[in-house]
């Protein structure tokens, strides 16, 4: 009918389509910021036994209790590696005073067991990784020290290793000159 008619928007209906725009673009957001706070919380809920173990209070924001989660378990991870790291220090300290324990050990049974022979300690060198021992046995049978320390290395899983032997003639005495190191 009217095919050159200028067609006039009126106020009302410039504000009813303004709003129509705006509340649909509120909408949308809370639909989204409603879906985000739901997957959320879901996540929340499937893992919440760890959570609950992590002592994080879930309140408020999800997001907030997510990035608390993240920090207590980071803290803990280091927490976890601090006191790894003490442990391995501590394992470290306690074999090597072990070795020192076994070392003097043997030495204390060596003592007992050659009780009443004659033998002189020349030289003690103690490290963390081996005891050197070196001793003149005085007997007028058979030498009997190598053999006692050999079977005493053997009993205390220790490698026994010859460094020097020497034997010397005093008429009916023997003099026997050994030197040995042990390493565990």
């Amino acid at each position: 009918m009217y095919q050159h008619k200028v067609r006039k928007l009126k106020l009302q209906t410039f504000l009813i389509l303004l709003g129509s725009l705006v509340i649909a673009g509120l909408s949308l957001n809370y639909l989204f910021s409603t879906y985000l706070y739901l997957t959320q919380s879901s996540i929340v809920k499937r893992e919440f036994p760890v959570i609950a173990k992590l002592g994080v209070n879930i309140s408020g924001d999800v997001s907030k209790t997510l990035e608390r989660v993240k920090s207590r378990s980071d803290q803990l991870k280091r927490e976890n590696q601090k006191l790894q790291k003490q442990l391995t220090n501590a394992k470290n300290f306690l074999n090597t005073e072990m070795v020192e324990h076994d070392y003097f050990t043997l030495l204390s049974e060596f003592g007992e067991k050659f009780n009443g022979e004659r033998y002189v300690l020349k030289s003690l060198v103690y490290s963390p990784t081996e005891l050197t021992l070196s001793l003149w046995e005085i007997t007028e049978t058979q030498p009997m020290a190598e053999r006692l320390l050999q079977v005493l290395a053997a009993k205390h899983k220790m490698i026994l290793t010859r460094n020097a032997y020497y034997q010397y003639s005093l008429g009916r005495l023997k003099v026997i000159e050994l030197s040995v190191s042990l390493k565990r």
